[in-house]
């Protein structure tokens, strides 16, 4: 009896040379769980605070001011300045020869902070600040044309002389001007030069 030398290859055997083939050639797809992609990273930017108009480092001191402010009185000088995070600049300037007038400065510089609620910018500090310490006895002052805001502060508060306030962007800037001639407080004498020196001191305080 003879026998066929090429033997048939067995049906189990003939199915998975069938399965691999077709998995070498791509027309199935291996089971089993899909590798996972990276989605789009989220980052959270942190909002870098706006640049601060005026630092106390780069604040005039008296001498200087005085110096760029021909009309304030060329007696004694007195400077004084605290820190923390809203620190300030005081400069007194006094007549000399019989001239009784003094005119007193004071510049505060409020620094970016932040607390529970979040950043609280200088600017905004700065606002409080000025918001939290007018009283209903004070008068708007008009026609400066310097900073967001200014007032004369309560006239009544002192008999000798006529102080204004103004703020500017994250400072705030007080002139307090005493004649010496007795002015009224509410008078164009104590107002209008007051007024004239805080232009002159606003501008003697910007940042160069």
């Amino acid at each position: 009896m003879g026998h066929n030398s090429h033997r048939a290859w067995p049906r189990p055997v003939l199915g998975l040379v069938a399965a691999a083939t077709a998995l070498l050639s791509g027309c199935v797809s291996p089971t089993g769980t899909p590798t996972p992609t990276a989605g789009p990273v989220s980052t959270s930017a942190t909002p870098v605070p706006a640049a601060l108009k005026y630092t106390f480092a780069r604040l005039p001191g008296c001498v200087a001011i005085q110096e760029a402010v021909r009309g304030l009185p060329r007696g004694t000088r007195e400077e004084n300045s605290t820190g923390g995070n809203s620190p300030d600049r005081s400069c007194t300037f006094r007549g000399a020869n019989g001239d009784q007038s003094w005119v007193d400065l004071n510049i505060r510089v409020w620094e970016s902070s932040e607390n529970a609620t979040g950043p609280q910018p200088g600017s905004k500090r700065a606002k409080d600040d000025f918001d939290r310490n007018a009283t209903p006895r004070d008068e708007q002052a008009s026609g400066l044309a310097i900073g967001a805001a200014a007032r004369w502060l309560d006239p009544d508060s002192s008999k000798i002389g006529c102080r204004l306030e103004i703020l500017d962007e994250n400072a705030v800037l007080s002139v307090f001007h005493v004649s010496g001639k007795n002015d009224p407080v509410r008078g164009e004498q104590c107002r209008g030069r007051a007024a004239d020196l805080a232009k002159q001191l606003h501008s003697a305080v910007q940042p160069r």
